[in-house]
């Protein structure tokens, strides 16, 4: 099946995935995907050595017995209104009482191939992927696991590369933006000796030091510390085999696996900046209007919800139009429920037992908050608020959110909305979030 750049093929023995950009080809083993060749179509560079002896993506339990049928479902698809759409595949594997999903999907004119995984039907019990990280008291072990590798499963992708003159580097993001400075870090690990690592992160690349290319590992989950279902490791490394890992999900037939995509990138740190920025702008379309935009938050420095008031909004809208900014920003503290609970956990959780909780706050804003809103529209500025979604009981209340922020859009024209203080503490609650 073709869709503009994009081409998926399927086989007997062998899928193919590829556009202008990037190849990708597994081969069929019991139903189960081995990845054999990853080629940037550029430069004409084969990165994969040898097929790999792990299926991937692969469930956290052992296959045990013969797949009695293989399907493939293709077709065009989107997941939001603001994603480009993108050419997908589902490989659809039979087993004697359950049904494997191998999920696949490649955006037009994108260095990138994304693939997860998903179950139906009776599986068999989920059994831990590998044996926890922190529990290896030393690299002996550590790598002997690595060394069975038939003992690695739940695996999101797995390549076999040539380690020599690489480095691979490991980038960590930090949550709460405003208790930190340094919102990002990395550190490199040259590969050349047989050695074996796990790391814990969202994102890795694997740099060749003598072309300056190299590909990027994006896990499309949250940050490690904030998922429900912790993962052992997100990637380990033993020698030249590098595995993926962690699908985030003891139920493989109620929730999905994460997608582990895969990102191509040449010409350096510049460059992987550059296809990250890429395959971003195809999942979130870039619209001018919409993202290039200056703000402000009200929050400032440490004045939290206490100052913000119909009088102060007004002074800081005119304060933005001076410096030239394109949208006006309410914080925490414009709705009456900041006046019923402390800035404490107790503002995040049990809202709808407290009536009027996401109301406009009179006492703040006499005039109800039309006042600044309309000034703001004449001022040609578009209009943004936080707002916190309850969260009790994993989010059952989320429909009833979702209502107050439609009817925030159609009484005072707030179309963009900052969601803050996020605690995923179930799959169930992730799905409600998402």
């Amino acid at each position: 099946m073709e869709y503009m750049d994009c081409i998926i093929s399927t086989g007997k023995d062998s899928i193919e995935i590829y556009n202008s950009r990037i190849y990708r080809r597994w081969e069929l083993r019991n139903g189960l995907c081995h990845a054999a060749s990853l080629k940037d179509i550029v430069t004409g560079k084969e990165y994969i050595l040898e097929t790999g002896i792990n299926p991937a993506p692969s469930p956290d339990f052992e296959v045990k017995g013969k797949c009695v049928n293989v399907s493939f479902e293709k077709y065009i698809y989107r997941d939001s209104i603001v994603e480009e759409e993108s050419l997908r595949l589902e490989v659809v594997s039979e087993f004697e009482g359950y049904k494997l999903i191998t999920h696949f999907k490649i955006y037009p004119d994108a260095p990138a191939v994304s693939q997860w995984i998903s179950a139906k039907g009776d599986v068999p019990e989920m059994e831990e992927s590998t044996k926890p990280v922190e529990s290896v008291d030393n690299i002996e072990n550590l790598r002997a696991f690595a060394n069975n590798s038939m003992n690695i499963r739940g695996l999101g992708d797995m390549l076999v590369l040539d380690r020599v003159h690489k480095k691979l580097g490991v980038v960590d993001f930090m949550a709460h933006t405003d208790r930190k400075d340094n919102l990002c870090s990395w550190k490199e690990d040259i590969l050349t000796i047989h050695s074996t690592y796990a790391y814990s992160s969202n994102l890795f690349y694997f740099h060749d030091q003598l072309d300056n290319n190299g590909l990027l590992f994006l896990k499309e989950a949250p940050l490690p510390h904030a998922r429900p279902v912790k993962a052992d490791y997100d990637l380990m490394v033993d020698g030249g085999n590098l595995y993926l890992a962690g699908h985030g999900t003891s139920d493989l037939t109620e929730y999905p696996g994460y997608p582990f995509t895969v990102i191509l990138y040449s010409g350096g740190s510049f460059g992987r900046m550059k296809a990250l920025h890429e395959y971003q702008r195809k999942f979130r379309l870039y619209n001018e209007k919409r993202d290039d935009v200056i703000w402000h938050s009200t929050w400032g420095d440490r004045n939290a919800d206490k100052i913000i008031s119909s009088e102060f909004m007004l002074k800081e809208l005119e304060d933005m139009k001076i410096a030239g900014g394109d949208f006006l920003f309410f914080d925490d503290g414009w709705q009456k429920g900041a006046a019923m609970t402390p800035l404490t956990m107790e503002r995040y959780i049990d809202q709808w037992s407290k009536p009027g909780y996401w109301d406009v706050d009179k006492d703040k804003f006499p005039n109800d908050i039309t006042e600044v809103t309309q000034k703001a529209d004449e001022y040609g500025m578009m209009k943004g608020l936080w707002f916190c979604p309850d969260q009790t009981n994993d989010y059952e209340n989320y429909k009833k959110d979702i209502e107050v922020l439609l009817n925030l859009y159609k009484n005072y024209g707030f179309g963009k909305v900052k969601i803050d203080a996020i605690a995923i503490r179930s799959k169930l609650g992730e799905k409600r979030i998402r």
